[in-house]
């Protein structure tokens, strides 16, 4: 797996899992509602799967829940947690 700046790595061209051993921030999340208005180029969707999400900090929490209650069209995120 191609891995980019800051924790993000290459699923599929037009699918990104954020984590890191770090905790996520708004940066990262910022990164993402950026990337995720552009429309997809190979695929129908874009896939964002946060892992360890329970490891954002209460700006990235804001930052995510602001994209969520209005998602670009073909996007899609999938919060993973350890429990």
């Amino acid at each position: 797996m191609n891995t980019l700046k800051r924790g993000y790595s290459i699923v599929k061209k037009d699918s990104r899992v954020v984590s890191d051993i770090r905790d996520i921030k708004v940066d990262d999340i910022r990164a993402v509602s950026k990337e995720a208005y552009v429309l997809p180029t190979d695929c129908d969707h874009h896939i964002y799967i946060l892992r360890d999400s329970d490891r954002m900090n209460s700006f990235a929490q804001n930052a995510l829940l602001k994209i969520m209650e209005e998602p670009p069209q073909n996007t899609m995120f999938l919060l993973l947690s350890p429990s």
